[in-house]
């Protein structure tokens, strides 16, 4: 949906950080079946860190799923990110 390519493995190699990587995002994905999800303060640090660090706007993509299929996707951005496209 973002345009880019899905990293199989990602955060086994070194120096190959995200799920989901595009011309100018960089993302992790988390996903669950269950009522909620957690995000830590590491995760978002870690996210935006390797994403600042490829030169690319760093993206949360969450959701949550029933069975195996993924019923509700959420995308998040830092808002900075956000106030940057809308200028």
């Amino acid at each position: 949906m973002l345009g880019g390519k899905r990293r199989k493995g990602s955060g086994s190699y070194p120096g190959l950080p995200g799920d989901i990587v595009t011309k100018g995002v960089l993302g992790e994905c988390k996903y669950t079946n269950k009522k909620s999800i957690s995000i830590s303060r590491e995760v978002i640090g870690k996210i935006e860190e390797n994403a600042l660090n490829a030169g690319k706007v760093p993206c949360l993509v969450f959701g949550f799923g029933e069975a195996d299929e993924v019923v509700n996707n959420w995308v998040a951005f830092p808002l900075w990110a956000l106030r940057k496209l809308g200028r």
